[in-house]
């Protein structure tokens, strides 16, 4: 686990985007579970508390762990890549990102990724701020565990896969 907590420390500012991005209006937490589906497809978002001026990249990296981690708070989460390309066609079907922009998705992913598991980290140390699933681990500091290796290794995986993520962007 402290090998976790040094790669956070070590990465995180490495994936940092860049000032001076286009902002624009973004929810701030677009999670798959503040989508409300109907009949299979996206039609709303809910959680409107978080509504914030930055970048899309940052609402598009939020919304990325979420929408292509494939085990959730598993230590063994995985990023898929099909539901990468999907989600990418839907998004910028509407909300449209320069070539700039497009540059930094696989960033911003990262980053998120990062960010979170940063906050798990400090969450075991504060223990109140996450809730945690009590069916599943003895206490909050051992879900929070788990969702900063969950995090890490989505991390990982998105730069093991870096080459497909950008040709995804390449040809969208």
């Amino acid at each position: 686990m402290k090998s976790a907590y040094a790669y956070i420390a070590k990465e995180l500012p490495e994936t940092l985007l860049p000032s001076g991005l286009p902002t624009t209006i973004i929810h701030g937490d677009p999670k798959i579970s503040n989508i409300i589906f109907k009949e299979g497809a996206g039609v709303c978002m809910i959680d409107l508390d978080t509504c914030m001026e930055h970048s899309a990249l940052v609402d598009l990296g939020d919304a990325l762990w979420s929408w292509c981690g494939l085990e959730g708070d598993n230590p063994e989460n995985r990023f898929s890549l099909h539901k990468f390309e999907a989600a990418m066609q839907g998004y910028m079907g509407v909300i449209p990102l320069s070539s700039d922009e497009q540059h930094y998705v696989y960033r911003a992913a990262r980053m998120i990724a990062l960010e979170l598991a940063s906050r798990f980290a400090r969450d075991i140390i504060d223990d109140s701020y996450f809730g945690w699933d009590a069916d599943r681990y003895p206490s909050r500091k051992a879900h929070n565990r788990a969702r900063v290796l969950a995090m890490v290794n989505l991390e990982h995986d998105i730069v093991n896969k870096k080459d497909r993520i950008i040709d995804i962007l390449n040809t969208i």
